[in-house]
């Protein structure tokens, strides 16, 4: 009788141990799992497949990072890029960051920010090392169009981003960062990398400005740098002109292009927006801190419609 009730005991926590596993990890429709072995870990993302793949027709590949804190699914959800890559015929990838537990939920990315701020930067997390092993995994299994690769990301995905661009320029075209600066102090890139910077104005987790805001971590005494400084090392790069021309998207969000140069170079402000992806729903912590999530733009649309316009312009110049 006892071993009995050992066993329905066993069952039981096995059978809740799965549900908190499913749960860390919500279900996005129509994204399939994978998982590689990097460093001696097994390292995770979600992707999506275009249905009218075609192993003749090599496809452009988009790189999403969640924020820290977040996993993939919920960046996913959040953004609805997989939505776009149907419509436009692109892969999307999504990977997981890495966290203390095994389950996928409060995750960080490694971008060399100091003081480190979250797991991967503390136990110095090989995330670049883990992103080159699955671009090659892709290239290997499917039509990857190598000229158009490109990276986007929210908050700490958007700062990993840029340190992807710093690390590995000669395989990422470009970058669109949201809401998040360059951090990594070693950056140079070997070749330019067309950069698409979009922030809110309002943003007191991580001000467009740098510094601190009311809500930015307790550790960082000094805040974040300025976006600008990040956007102008990207400039540089380009070779791009000093004066940038404005350019308006929506009806409150100004925008700035700095011409000339060997790759588009843009940062974009939205009014009155706060730290948050825009055009996407309003999530709990931000009703409860009062963050404006602005709507004025549609932050996916506008950055697949950066990137897609890059594949003309470099026609154009070859």
């Amino acid at each position: 009788m006892r071993l009995l009730l050992l066993l329905i005991v066993f069952i039981v926590i096995a059978l809740l141990a799965q549900r908190l596993l499913a749960r860390s990890e919500p279900e996005v429709q129509g994204l399939l799992k994978g998982s590689l072995q990097h460093s001696g870990k097994n390292r995770h993302y979600l992707y999506y497949l275009p249905e009218a793949l075609d192993p003749a027709r090599p496809l452009p590949l988009l790189l999403a990072f969640h924020g820290g804190g977040g996993n993939a699914a919920g960046f996913a959800n959040t953004t609805k890029l997989h939505n776009i890559a149907e419509r436009e015929g692109f892969i999307v990838i999504y990977p997981h960051g890495s966290g203390a537990g095994k389950r996928l939920k409060k995750l960080s990315w490694n971008t060399a920010m100091r003081p480190p701020q979250g797991y991967a930067e503390e136990n110095n997390t090989d995330d670049v090392g883990f992103i080159r092993s699955l671009l090659s995994h892709f290239e290997a299994e499917y039509p990857i169009d190598s000229q158009r690769i490109y990276a986007t990301g929210l908050s700490k995905g958007a700062m990993f981003s840029y340190r992807l661009a710093c690390e590995l320029s000669g395989r990422i075209r470009a970058i669109a960062p949201v809401a998040g600066p360059l951090t990594y102090d070693d950056c140079l890139p070997a070749a330019p990398v067309a950069l698409l910077h979009i922030h809110g104005d309002s943003d007191n987790h991580v001000p467009f400005e740098g510094g601190r805001g009311e809500y930015t971590a307790r550790k960082l005494l000094h805040g974040y740098p300025a976006a600008k400084r990040g956007i102008e090392l990207f400039r540089r790069a380009a070779s791009a002109s000093e004066k940038p021309q404005p350019l308006q998207l929506g009806r409150e969000t100004r925008c700035f292009d700095y011409p000339g140069g060997k790759s588009p170079v843009r940062y974009c402000l939205v009014k009155d927006g706060g730290h948050a992806w825009p055009g996407s729903r309003k999530k709990a912590w931000q009703r409860a801190r009062n963050v404006n999530v602005s709507n004025d733009i549609n932050a996916s649309e506008e950055i697949w419609r950066f990137f897609s316009s890059l594949a003309q312009q470099d026609k154009i110049k070859h």
